[in-house]
């Protein structure tokens, strides 16, 4: 399914073992015109620190709850 990325951006990032942070922004291959990578904000887990996380990894996409699942 198409999603606008505006749409997704500070959506919480739910992982197998808990929240992990929220999205923030995203790196975009201009050429393939694909998302290579979300960068996700991770709050006060890893010192609020910004991590590159592959859209391979996205489970599911909540849009009511403003929640992403992922596989990590």
């Amino acid at each position: 399914m198409l999603h606008s990325l505006n749409d997704l951006e500070n959506f919480a990032i739910n992982a197998t073992d808990g929240d992990i942070g929220h999205t923030k922004d995203f790196y975009f291959d201009d050429k393939q015109w694909a998302v290579r990578y979300l960068v996700v904000e991770t709050g006060s887990w890893l010192a609020s620190r910004k991590v590159l996380l592959s859209p391979i990894a996205i489970k599911e996409i909540d849009q009511e709850g403003k929640t992403m699942t992922v596989s990590i």
